[in-house]
């Protein structure tokens, strides 16, 4: 999914004397001299002291992470049997040994006769399992008879806290360059109001991605060895991209795996999602300057609670400000509804609100609701 973005123009009223001062060429390759005396004996104490082994251990996990991520990736192609003729390409994460393989909506729901490539190059056609357009998710499925533990193994599940700043790797088929392997590192998490999806918020990441990566996998480099997870954990699905060349920008978008995990979970059993997230109540957006006012940033007024649904029976009043779901800041009503939507129901969530000018924090059930689109 590639989501057009307007560049933006930064206008500036110049003066000739704001130009930045120039360094002669003389001057700057004089400094470069200093810089490379300094520096160089330097480095070579570091190494001759054993302590240079940063950039080896960082080589060795990332290889260690590209490979797990690689063997648990696959390129996702509509192909017309009778016409001979390939049509639309993507990317896909395998999930179980069964022959489960999670992807985007937008990649397998155009396709009339979907194809997988595995990393040892064979192709085996592929059936639809179940869409949900409003989480931009599909599964899919292939036999795995006679395929090899090598070419064939389920990713690793991330289970614990995605934080800004933890390095991660993309993996997809950009461009039909299949097994294509970047990195980056988390630039935000729990992204939300981009209205790309109804359903969950993102994490935002500088891994290039590419028209082709979409549906592919977002796995963890760890670059300490500890009892809190493995290398090359699966922690999202590559689902968009903000450019407006179609080409990387450096700022891509993937699904949490949590919410992934959720909607495979459901497809895998009903083919659809059966039931989703609700509070029974009504948002709106505050403005600007009524955030100035109010004292808060971001958040959403509730305009009605239908009675009989969990809001009300939390006791949320048409007029609270909500600020917060859990430890996630509310930014907008489209953030908020994709948060809840994205929660299952019959769980437990501590919502942050404002009323009267105090702050109160009060525990919700989740309740639910029918998809809004049927599936």
């Amino acid at each position: 999914m590639i989501i057009s973005m307007l560049t933006v123009a930064l206008l500036s009223a110049a003066a000739a004397h704001a130009s930045p001062r120039m360094v002669s060429d003389a001057r700057f390759q004089a400094a470069l001299e200093d810089i490379r005396e300094q520096s160089v004996p330097r480095m070579r104490r570091v190494v001759d002291d054993g302590k240079a082994g940063a950039g080896d251990i960082l080589q060795r996990r990332l290889k260690a992470a590209a490979a797990r991520g690689i063997s648990s990736s696959v390129s996702i192609i509509d192909y017309n049997e009778k016409k001979e003729v390939a049509g639309s390409y993507g990317s896909g994460v395998i999930l179980s040994e069964s022959g489960l393989i999670i992807t985007n909506n937008h990649v397998a729901s155009k396709m009339s006769s979907p194809w997988v490539v595995l990393g040892d190059n064979r192709r085996i056609k592929a059936s639809v399992v179940g869409l949900d357009p409003e989480s931009d998710l599909a599964l899919i499925k292939v036999s795995t008879h006679g395929l090899s533990p090598e070419a064939w193994r389920p990713a690793v599940w991330h289970q614990g806290a995605l934080e800004t700043g933890d390095f991660v790797i993309a993996v997809g088929s950009p461009w039909q360059l299949s097994a294509t392997v970047t990195w980056g590192i988390v630039s935000a998490v729990n992204r939300g109001g981009l209205e790309l999806n109804a359903v969950g918020n993102f994490i935002q990441h500088s891994a290039p991605i590419n028209p082709g990566n979409s549906g592919g996998g977002l796995f963890l480099l760890r670059l300490e060895t500890d009892d809190k997870g493995e290398n090359g954990e699966l922690v999202g699905i590559n689902s968009a991209m903000f450019s407006d060349t179609k080409a990387n920008s450096g700022v891509g978008m993937a699904i949490p795996a949590s919410v992934a995990l959720d909607v495979a979970h459901d497809l895998a059993a009903h083919g659809k999602i059966t039931r989703r997230g609700g509070l029974g109540i009504d948002v709106s957006d505050i403005g600007f300057e009524e955030q100035m006012r109010l004292g808060v940033y971001g958040g959403v007024r509730i305009g009605s609670v239908k009675d009989g649904k969990s809001g009300a029976a939390a006791g949320l009043e048409p007029g609270d400000i909500i600020t917060a779901i859990g430890d996630i800041p509310v930014e907008r009503a489209s953030h908020f509804r994709s948060i809840v939507l994205g929660m299952r129901p019959n769980t437990t969530v501590s919502i942050t609100i404002k009323r009267g000018g105090a702050i109160k924090i009060v525990p919700v059930v989740v309740g639910s609701r029918k998809p809004l689109n049927g599936h």
